[in-house]
């Protein structure tokens, strides 16, 4: 069984706060800088813009840009590029 708070005892009403309010106690870049980074791969692939072929029987897709391909750190957001020829 958990353990209820004196507060919750003399007041119905209080409830336990949201796990992310207690996340805030330890701030992310710190935790980044004692263990390390947690790096997870990301691609953002550009927009894709469908047309009409010259015979008006086809559609062709063009993208304005290429895609990027980039590491980005679970806990505090910092991004970092990443070469994905290698993989």
């Amino acid at each position: 069984m958990l353990a209820t708070p004196l507060r919750a005892l003399s007041n119905p009403d209080w409830t336990y706060p949201p796990a992310q309010t207690v996340m805030r106690i330890i701030p992310k870049p710190f935790f980044c800088k004692v263990f390390g980074h947690t790096w997870q791969y990301h691609v953002e692939d550009p927009k894709i813009v469908w047309t009409a072929s010259k015979n008006m029987s086809e559609l062709e897709q063009r993208t304005e840009q290429e895609p990027r391909f980039f590491q980005r750190c679970v806990r505090c957001g910092l991004e970092r590029s990443w070469d994905a020829k290698g993989a």
